[in-house]
């Protein structure tokens, strides 16, 4: 797929766009027994519009939920509101704690990307070419080079840094449930305007991805958010108190440090907005789980600022 024929998909009226990813869905149940599918659901209302319209189609679709132990208490009663409703969830519960996989492999600072260098440069034994790479960049530009602003990460800390809590608490358990129950395809929420990742891995494969090695649907993957509020708005969708309540633009697992530095470029990032919506969990993470002193070291505030002053600064 072009990025041309990306963003003519995008533009479409939200009625077309039901219309494709119903078919999506369809030729995902068809490829692999609707019995043999499930969706993935994080509580979140992105996830909420596709369960809603993959239940339009199969009520009793399988629907996998990971309670990574760093969810809202709003996610937690969304879901569990749900499955009181008929809503065929299975909550699976990882192995390790969020405690603990800090603990033994690291804190996930800045981005995906920039943790994965961090660690690479920290812990493992690499060769010079390669090293240098990730420090200075090649011959063939700076892709995956480790920013200077964050150089000083490759000294003594105090913390590991690694991007693995992803793997421990969401992808590994999921992938014993889906071996366990013998699920052949995961159907997403993922969209791709939500980075540019996304869309990058959306324009190689479109919607469904069925020749993986882990067969993958994205049926909502070119719809934008607006397209997602619209849904909820037509259908009377109920969604989790994060958003109703709180006004938050996302859920998610609420110490997660990615993309904390982009936020701060206009206001207060998503840890410091714990301090108003959720104390006793900023409570948490700034005394039990050493946050001051993460966040402190990566260049990120533990303090609101009033994002009038912030412009002013600017």
């Amino acid at each position: 797929m072009t990025n041309n024929e990306l963003v003519m998909l995008q533009s479409l009226p939200l009625e077309i766009k039901i219309l494709k990813t119903e078919q999506r869905i369809r030729e995902c149940l068809e490829a692999f027994g609707k019995d043999n599918v499930a969706v993935s659901y994080s509580g979140g209302k992105d996830s909420e519009v596709l369960v809603d319209i993959c239940r339009k189609i199969y009520k009793n679709i399988k629907i996998l939920f990971v309670n990574t132990g760093q969810e809202f208490p709003e996610t937690i009663k969304q879901v569990l509101k749900r499955k009181k409703e008929g809503y065929n969830i299975d909550i699976v519960i990882p192995k390790m704690k969020y405690a603990d996989v800090i603990l033994k492999y690291g804190y996930p600072v800045i981005s995906k990307q920039t943790s994965t260098t961090l660690m690479k440069l920290r812990e493992q034994n690499l060769s010079e070419k390669y090293r240098n790479k990730l420090l200075y960049g090649d011959e063939k530009g700076n892709a995956g080079k480790l920013p200077e602003k964050y150089k000083h990460l490759l000294g003594e800390v105090g913390f590991k840094i690694s991007p693995k809590c992803c793997d421990e608490l969401k992808k590994k358990p999921s992938k014993k449930w889906r071996k366990e129950n013998k699920i052949l395809c995961v159907i997403t929420g993922e969209m791709a305007g939500e980075s540019l990742l996304r869309k990058k891995e959306y324009l190689k494969t479109g919607c469904n991805a069925f020749d993986n090695n882990e067969p993958k649907s994205k049926p909502i993957g070119f719809w934008m958010e607006n397209d997602i509020y619209e849904y909820i708005q037509q259908n009377n969708l109920r969604i989790s108190e994060c958003y109703t309540k709180f006004k938050m633009k996302r859920t998610g697992c609420y110490g997660c440090l990615f993309g904390c530095h982009i936020e701060e470029r206009t206001g207060n990032n998503r840890i410091v907005e714990l301090m108003d919506s959720h104390p006793k969990l900023y409570k948490h993470l700034m005394e039990d789980l050493n946050y001051k002193e993460v966040m402190k070291r990566i260049g990120l505030r533990t303090y609101k600022i009033d994002q009038q002053k912030l412009f002013e600064e600017e």
